[in-house]
């Protein structure tokens, strides 16, 4: 898979497309999807490595994530649970399914309206 090295806050784009972006900065950092509409299909994996918060955002409503059907973002901001945190987002043209991959069973992602 391509890797793309994300180090501040990052706009995804249609090129991103099959990608895995990873998150490398020691400071917070926000990588925001596109709106969905006339991105069906499109999907990217956001991987955190570096230690900083790392929050994937969409246009309001269209995110899907767990227990939350119109989510506006994920975040992952407990220290000592950020590294090894992933989402793979997948775009069915209204919606960015989430699909959470916690590094460990224990960490805490906080999805917010």
């Amino acid at each position: 898979l391509p890797i793309k090295l994300i180090a501040a806050a990052y706009t995804v784009v249609k090129d991103d497309s099959g990608k895995v972006l990873v998150m490398t900065s020691a400071s917070a950092v926000t990588i925001t999807l596109p709106a969905a509409a006339g991105n069906e299909g499109m999907h990217v994996w956001v991987f955190g490595q570096g230690a900083g918060a790392l929050t994937i955002a969409a246009t309001a409503g269209e995110l899907v994530a767990f227990n939350d059907a119109s989510a506006n973002s994920i975040a992952f901001s407990t220290a000592l649970e950020i590294i090894g945190a992933g989402v793979h987002a997948i775009c069915t043209g209204s919606k960015w399914l989430a699909l959470v991959h916690l590094g460990i069973e224990t960490q805490t992602p906080t999805i917010a309206t």
